[in-house]
């Protein structure tokens, strides 16, 4: 894995110690919740007899990226290579057990998930047979205990959605993959979620990853580089960090606590 997206996809404090103030409404329902965890489908391109298993439910190829995000619409973990059959649960179980990145939650603590995922330590999903999106509350209030729940945690656990169409929006590679080997294709897919990462933590006031990204031209010349692909020519990657910058701000550049 790239040093950059390591570094960059990561909880900025992993021992939870203050609450999120996004739960402040809802506390004490949710005051265990440090964040979501959902599974996203990016297109790939595979070899002919891997086809079959990269083949998703809605009949195209993809890679079931595992993803957790916090209230800051920042992505805390991203966990890649699972073929897009595979179920989410299944993906989880994987992931939880075998990488030593995944963020498990502490204690008390707790992501939302959908009803894709069991209830356990660490994962909190709706309540089962109940209504649950929040389109479904617009024409009939909750009628009972269960169902309030389920609009307040369905309200919460949005946050990983808009992450991810916030992020494919800005980042076309999450959206599918450039052509590369089957072994290299989850690299792009770091790239991308890594860059979201750089540019929102850049964007919001004084936020603790600021700190650890001095290398930030250096990474920049790395994602771009996975990014276009591995033909890209010296000039090609020369333009794309031109235009990171401008998205960026050369004032995050001059910003003299950048550096602190």
């Amino acid at each position: 894995m790239m040093p950059f997206a390591d570094d960059v996809l990561r909880p900025t404090d992993s021992s939870y110690a203050e609450l999120p103030e996004e739960l402040a409404e809802y506390s004490p329902l949710f005051d265990g919740c440090i964040g979501a965890i959902d599974g996203t489908l990016i297109e790939v391109s595979v070899p002919e007899r891997f086809q079959a298993d990269f083949t998703n439910r809605h009949g195209w190829r993809s890679q079931n990226v595992i993803c957790v995000c916090n209230f800051k619409m920042m992505f805390t973990y991203v966990g890649v290579g699972t073929e897009g059959s595979a179920h989410d649960m299944r993906v989880y179980r994987q992931k939880a057990l075998m990488d030593r990145r995944f963020p498990r939650p502490p204690k008390g603590r707790y992501y939302l998930a959908d009803s894709g995922y069991s209830c356990q330590d660490g994962i909190m999903p709706p309540h089962p047979g109940m209504r649950y999106h929040v389109k479904e509350f617009k024409k009939k209030a909750p009628q009972n205990i269960h169902e309030l729940f389920n609009q307040h945690h369905s309200r919460l656990r949005n946050v990983i959605e808009r992450c991810f169409g916030a992020a494919k929006s800005k980042w076309p590679m999450l959206d599918r993959v450039p052509h590369y080997p089957l072994l290299k294709q989850s690299e792009p897919i770091l790239a991308g979620f890594a860059l979201w990462n750089f540019v929102h933590a850049l964007e919001g006031p004084r936020h603790p990853l600021r700190r650890r990204l001095r290398g930030g031209l250096s990474g920049l010349r790395q994602l771009a580089s996975m990014a276009l692909g591995p033909d890209a020519s010296t000039e090609e990657v020369r333009e794309w960090i031109t235009l990171g910058l401008g998205l960026l701000g050369n004032n995050y550049w001059n910003d003299q606590d950048f550096d602190e």
